[in-house]
This record gives C-alpha cells, structure tokens and sequence, in this order.
C-alpha cells in the first residue's frame, strides 16, 4: 500500500469520525465523544500535511507535462524551475506525513512530572541545573502547557540541588 493509498483509507476514516461528531445523540456518551474528538483533532492535522501533499503533487505533475509538451522555451524555464522548487517540497511533506502516520503512545496524552537535579560539580553543577530549570520553564509557558512547582531545594550560590515540577496540558 503506498502513500496516497494510506492517506485515502484514512480520509474515509476521518470522514467518518466528522460524521459521528454531529450525530446529537453522541453529547450523551461523555466518554465517547472526548475519544472521537481527540481523534478527529489527530486526524485533522493528518488531512491538512494530505491536502498540502496531493497539492503539490498536482502541481509537480503539471509542470512535468509542461516540460513535456510544451514549445515555449520560457514557460519550460518556468516549469523547470517551479520542478526543483516542487521536488523537495514534496520530499519534505511526505516525511512529514510518515511521522503523523506513527501511533501514539497512550502515555504521552498524560501529564508529567520533571526532575532537575545537579550532578557532581559543585556550585556549578547548581548554577547549570538552575538554568536548565529555567530552560525548561520557558518551553513550558512556548508551549502552552501549565506547571507547578512541587519542590526545589536552593544550592549555596544561588543555583538548585533539586527541582521537582507538575506538567499539566495537552499531549504532553
């Protein structure tokens, strides 16, 4: 089975979840719909790197017949250079959809609980700790995910022995 194959057996399935989410009486299996809504939403950014995919595609397409058929010696310089823009376009998306296309862990849904600690070093194994928890924070709020600070034990030059946070949010 290969690619576009794939992704057309999974549109059907989309299709599919999109028209179990309208159905009225799903509202009353709690359970249910938050299952099929977090597989639509799985599945919707599949179809988007899809859509994207069968576009360029068409257009790599058209401007190999263009090379083909076409006389017009500037519009084969436009086709040409529209192919090696094209090409690794087209590479890229379908990396793209081959990672979208590996399962998720049910795990990585749940949220998370990071530990930083320093290592051997000294006052300067805190300082590092200290600002890779500071690291780490920063991504958290990029992200948009919540966090908690559970426990941390300061070190003596301004830096942390140990730092425990909460990680709270989607698919995290």
């Amino acid at each position: 089975m290969n690619l576009a194959e794939k992704l057309d057996a999974i549109y059907v399935r989309f299709e599919e979840v999109n028209d179990l989410l309208m159905q009225p009486e799903l509202a009353a299996d709690r359970t249910r719909f938050v299952r099929l809504n977090r597989e639509f939403k799985d599945l919707q950014t599949l179809m988007e790197a899809r859509d994207r995919y069968l576009q360029t595609a068409g257009r790599l397409e058209e401007a190999k017949e263009i090379l083909l058929n076409e006389k017009d010696l500037e519009m084969r310089e436009l086709a040409q250079g529209e192919l090696a823009e094209l090409e690794p376009s087209l590479e890229a998306l379908t990396v793209e959809i081959q990672q979208l296309l590996i399962p998720k862990d049910p795990e990585d849904a749940k949220d998370a609980v990071l530990e930083v600690r320093a290592g051997t070093g000294g006052d300067e194994a805190g300082l590092f700790a200290g600002e890779l928890l500071r690291m780490y924070i920063r991504f958290l709020e990029d992200k948009g995910w919540t966090y908690e600070l559970l426990s941390a034990t300061e070190g003596a030059a301004g830096g942390i022995k140990e730092a425990s946070i909460q990680v709270r949010g989607e698919d995290v």
